[in-house]
């Protein structure tokens, strides 16, 4: 298991270690975020109908998880995967429950074991597996790494995002 703060193994092929090094550039501004919201703040709603920056934090561990599987599914049926989950869905909304209530310590723990995820995945493709296609619930087609760029690191981009904005609102 990489440990945090420990630098990364260098990939054979440099789009793996490209999306390695987005990955612990996004985790990067995700802890920060996440470690910039006061206590009292983790567990308040900015706004009615907007998570908590907990929640955020428990959806983005989950995320992770996710498309780590996805990704292997394509690997194992390209073309044929459909990826993707309706927001309402119990298996997305449950894990945010389950752990929106869990210390910025353990959440930002479930966060790491995600990125594991994601890292063991990496160190399994080969190259040829980052162009096998699939359909995402959007209608869209993507490339593993397309799934993993726009899925994985974009989502946990604009999530430190969002607890940050929600850092703002709730000062």
């Amino acid at each position: 298991m990489h440990k945090l703060g420990q630098p990364l193994q260098p990939y054979a092929d440099p789009r793996l270690q490209a999306l390695a090094d987005e990955l612990a550039g996004a985790h990067r501004l995700l802890r920060r975020a996440a470690r910039s919201v006061p206590r009292a703040d983790l567990y308040r709603r900015p706004a009615p109908e907007e998570w908590t920056p907990a929640e955020v934090l428990a959806h983005a561990a989950n995320l992770q998880t996710y498309y780590s599987y996805e990704a292997r599914k394509v690997c194992q049926h390209p073309g044929v995967a459909v990826i993707g989950r309706p927001a309402e869905a119990p298996f997305r909304q449950g894990p945010i429950r389950r752990h929106a209530t869990d210390s910025r310590r353990r959440l930002l723990e479930r966060i790491e074991e995600g990125r594991q995820d994601i890292l063991d995945l990496l160190a399994e493709l080969a190259p040829e597996d980052l162009e096998k296609r699939c359909h995402h619930r959007n209608g869209l087609q993507v490339t593993v790494e397309e799934l993993l760029r726009r899925f994985v690191i974009g989502h946990l981009r604009t999530h430190a995002e969002q607890i940050a904005q929600a850092r703002q609102a709730l000062t």
